[in-house]
């Protein structure tokens, strides 16, 4: 399925407007070793970054 043109338009808008990148900078090797971990647990990088973001803020508002 082709998604329209202004379809796409709308969702970098979104994207624009909600969403941003937090990004750390480590040695190829340790990125490397971290995503065939991820592959080894059966996730990805992306699922397990999100996943840890995900549980230190319900860490962080619980103690609040």
């Amino acid at each position: 399925m082709t998604i329209s043109a202004s379809h796409k338009a709308s969702n970098q808008k979104w994207d624009k407007d909600h969403m941003t990148t937090i990004s750390v900078r480590v040695t190829i090797q340790k990125a490397n070793l971290f995503k065939e971990a991820c592959k080894q647990m059966g996730s990805n990088a992306n699922a397990t970054l999100l996943k840890t973001i995900n549980d230190t803020i319900q860490l962080y508002e619980g103690q609040r």
